[in-house]
C-alpha cells in the first residue's frame, strides 16, 4: 500500500511537475506575445508622421496667403500713383496712365500716344492719362534754356490708316469725304500749339500736313505761302517748306474746338500742286507740339476727336 501510495505520490508529483512545466511555458507564451505587441507599436508612428506632415502643410498654405495679400495691397496703391497726373474733364478713373516715353493705348480704332520723339537731348518729363481716345489729357514739364526752339513731344491721339503689317496705305483719292471734331483745353505757358498732323505717303512719309487749331509763342516752319483761305468757317495762312514736305496752315483765331472738313484742306493742296495727286493716306492724329513749358509741369486737355471717312 505505502508503495502505491508512493506511487501515486510519485505520479502526483509528476503530474504536479508537468502542470508546472505548462503553466511556464503559457507564462513564457504570454510574455513573448506582449514584447511582439510593444514591438508593433513603431509601426503607428508613421500615421504620427503624416499627422506631422499634414500639419506642416498650412504653413505652406499660409506663406501663399501671406504672399498674396502684398500683392493686393501693391494693387490698391497703384490708384492714387495714375492721380498723379491730372486726369481730363470727367475722367477721374483713367483705363489708361503712363509716364514712359513713346508708351500708347488703343481704344477701338484710335491709338493715344506719350510721343516724346525729340526728347532724349532735353529735360523733359511727360505724364499722359486716358479714359478714351475723346478724353484725356496730359502734364508736361520742358524748358527752352538754349533757345533752340525745337519741338520736344507730341503727345497725341491717332487714327492709322498705314497698314503696319504690309506697309501698304490706302489712296487718298479714296475717300470723298474726311471730316474729325476735337477739343482741346491748353495751359497758356511756356511755347507750343496744338494741331493736326496728317501723316501721307507713308508715317513719317513725304508729306507732314498740320492743321493748328492753338498757337501759343510758336512758329511754323517755312514761309508764309497763302492767306485768306477759307475752311470749315474759319480763315486759315499756309505755310510751307521749299520742298512742301512740310505744310501748316494757322487759324486768324484759336480754336478749342469745332468741326473740320479735312478733305477740303487736301484737296486745296492737290489743286495748287503741294500735294501729289496719287497720295496715300497714312495717318490721321491730333495733339499737342511742346517746345517749352517754363520749366514747370502744364497740362493739356483733350475732350473730344473722332475721325469720320
Amino acid at each position: 500500500m505505502k508503495m502505491r501510495q508512493m506511487s501515486r505520490l510519485g505520479i502526483a508529483t509528476v503530474i504536479g511537475a508537468a502542470l508546472a512545466m505548462v503553466g511556464l511555458l503559457v507564462t513564457t507564451a504570454a510574455l513573448s506575445w506582449h514584447v511582439d505587441d510593444v514591438a508593433a507599436t513603431p509601426t503607428t508612428r508613421p500615421t504620427t508622421r503624416t499627422t506631422t506632415t499634414t500639419t506642416s502643410a498650412p504653413p505652406t498654405t499660409t506663406t501663399t496667403t501671406t504672399t498674396a495679400v502684398p500683392t493686393t495691397t501693391t494693387t490698391a496703391k497703384a490708384p492714387p500713383a495714375a492721380a498723379v497726373t491730372p486726369a481730363a474733364a470727367n475722367c477721374a478713373k483713367p483705363a489708361f496712365s503712363t509716364s514712359e516715353a513713346d508708351d500708347g493705348w488703343s481704344d477701338g480704332d484710335y491709338y493715344v500716344q506719350n510721343n516724346m520723339w525729340n526728347a532724349s537731348d532735353y529735360k523733359v518729363s511727360q505724364k499722359l492719362a486716358a479714359c478714351s481716345a475723346a478724353n484725356w489729357s496730359v502734364t508736361t514739364t520742358a524748358d527752352d534754356d538754349n533757345g533752340d526752339g525745337a519741338v520736344k513731344t507730341y503727345p497725341n491721339v491717332h487714327k492709322d490708316y498705314h497698314d503696319w503689317d504690309t506697309g501698304k496705305e490706302p489712296p487718298l483719292s479714296q475717300y470723298s469725304r474726311l471730316t474729325s471734331t476735337f477739343a482741346a483745353t491748353s495751359p497758356h505757358t511756356g511755347i507750343y500749339n496744338v494741331a493736326y498732323d496728317i501723316w501721307l505717303n507713308g508715317v513719317p512719309g513725304n508729306r507732314e500736313v498740320m492743321i493748328w487749331t492753338d498757337n501759343f509763342h510758336q512758329s511754323p516752319a517755312g514761309d508764309r505761302v497763302a492767306g485768306g483761305l477759307s475752311f470749315s468757317g474759319t480763315t486759315w495762312d499756309l505755310y510751307a517748306t521749299d520742298d512742301n514736305e512740310y505744310l501748316a496752315f494757322v487759324p486768324s483765331h484759336t480754336l478749342t474746338r469745332g468741326t473740320l472738313d479735312l478733305r477740303a484742306f487736301l484737296d486745296y493742296l492737290v489743286k495748287n500742286g503741294h500735294v501729289q495727286s496719287n497720295s496715300t493716306l497714312g495717318q490721321i492724329c491730333f495733339g499737342a507740339e511742346v517746345v517749352s513749358t517754363g520749366g514747370k509741369p502744364a497740362t493739356f486737355q483733350f475732350t473730344d476727336f473722332s475721325v469720320t471717312d
